[in-house]
């Protein structure tokens, strides 16, 4: 987990992130800190965390406090491509999982992880 602190005006500046769907992710951080899971389909202890990831972005009274996002790079670091990751990602049962995509591998950059989990 990264614990990051920033505005929307701030967040706004950082490179673009995606959905699901490669829609472009609108940021509202209103804010609050944001926690940020970075992790990939190939870790499995990222993927032994995904319960409890959703578990934790159901909790409303969490959600007052932060934002809770979870971060996956395809195409990067080992990570398989979009497309067969959207397919891969669709087949399991996370719908509340707050998940963003880094395509080009850009946050994982800019905040410096170099393994994961993150």
């Amino acid at each position: 987990w990264v614990i990051l602190s920033f505005s929307t005006v701030q967040a706004r500046a950082l490179p673009p992130l995606q959905s699901l769907a490669g829609a472009p992710v609108m940021f509202e951080t209103n804010d609050k800190p944001t926690l940020v899971k970075f992790w990939a389909s190939w870790c499995p202890r990222c993927l032994s965390e995904l319960d409890a990831t959703q578990a934790l972005a159901a909790d409303s009274q969490l959600q007052q406090r932060l934002n809770l996002w979870t971060l996956a790079s395809p195409g990067v670091l080992g990570e398989m491509p979009m497309a067969e990751f959207q397919s891969w990602f669709q087949g399991l049962d996370y719908p509340l999982l707050p998940l963003q995509l880094d395509p080009k591998g850009e946050w994982v950059r800019h905040f410096g992880v170099q393994v994961y989990p993150g």
